[in-house]
């Protein structure tokens, strides 16, 4: 376990935006200040909210590739006869 999630002292505000998930998981186990449980479900969750975001706009960039890829199909298709005469 880090001390991070073993210290009894209250850190500062820096100190849980650059711990780990695994230390702030540790720390919200270990924690004695109920006070401190909002505090790291919040950077927790805003951690997690930024995860999907940046997963959503891979899947849109992707989807749009797709969507690119399908309509080229389509062209084609509807050109090639033309080419082919």
């Amino acid at each position: 376990m880090s001390d991070f999630a073993t210290n009894k002292s209250i850190p500062a505000a820096s100190e849980y935006l650059a711990a780990t998930d695994t230390e702030l998981l540790g720390r919200l186990n270990n924690s004695w200040l109920e006070s401190e449980f909002p505090f790291i479900q919040s950077v927790i969750a805003i951690r997690t909210a930024k995860s999907q975001r940046e997963t959503n706009e891979a899947l849109v960039h992707e989807t749009r590739k797709l969507v690119y890829a399908t309509w080229a199909l389509c062209v084609l298709s509807l050109l090639s006869p033309l080419f082919l005469k």
